[in-house]
């Protein structure tokens, strides 16, 4: 009997080890899956977080619906004019600026000038003038030089951007157009419910040491494949 029990304990010494082992295994892979749970969950976060800090950006160009550009030089001045007053009248600088006595918007022609070098670069300009489009009228005040923007809302696309690829120091994004939807028009949808886009469109982002400026805009059959 003794030798049975001497016999017996041997066998849970002899088998102690191999489930410490196994257990710490257990423990280890338990680790590498939360920490890769972890990881794709930062970059699921990081992905979404990037896009729509670029649609932000490129928001007030999609609201123009411009003619595509390969080099803002060739880019209609009337188009990079608007939309660096959008681009201004939604930044962060839109609580400083003044109301006039008809409560039009006063937006300084500087901050337009500072919004089109944002938005397209370094070799954008703006010819400052009056204008109208099917929203309103925008006056052009070079007394004091600042546009004087109505309160209105503006009726235009929206992006939804579908895809992201880096190349070097340039950025393409796929660009859907999403129209606005009103009790005259009904917008597109899939079967899950998610809003379709009207078109789609490349937008190129050129990085550089102080951030980045959209480069070209450009047809998905001129450019590059869209890359998911």
């Amino acid at each position: 009997m003794k030798q049975t029990l001497n016999r017996s304990a041997r066998r849970r010494r002899a088998a102690l080890p191999l489930a410490i082992v196994s257990y710490a295994l257990m423990l280890v892979g338990l680790a590498a899956v939360v920490l890769w749970t972890v990881g794709v969950v930062r970059g699921i976060l990081a992905n979404t977080s990037q896009r729509e800090e670029y649609e932000d950006f490129i928001r007030p160009i999609v609201m123009m619906d411009p003619i595509p550009f390969d080099d803002i030089s060739k880019a209609d001045p009337a188009f990079v004019r608007e939309a660096a007053l959008w681009s201004a009248v939604t930044g962060e600088q839109r609580e400083n600026f003044a109301v006039d006595e008809l409560g039009m918007l006063l937006v300084p022609a500087t901050d337009v000038s500072v919004a089109a070098t944002k938005l397209f670069g370094p070799n954008a300009a703006v010819e400052h003038m009056s204008f109208e489009d099917v929203d309103g009228t925008y006056l052009f005040d070079p007394e004091i030089a600042a546009y004087r923007v109505p309160a209105i809302t503006k009726n235009a696309y929206s992006p939804a951007i579908e895809s992201m690829t880096k190349d070097g120091d340039t950025t393409v994004l796929t660009v859907g157009y999403v129209a606005p939807g009103t009790i005259w028009t009904t917008q597109r949808k899939d079967e899950e419910g998610k809003i379709l886009p009207e078109k789609t469109m490349l937008y190129h982002l050129t990085r550089t040491k102080d951030g980045y400026y959209v480069s070209a805009v450009l047809d998905v059959d001129a450019g590059a494949p869209p890359i998911s």
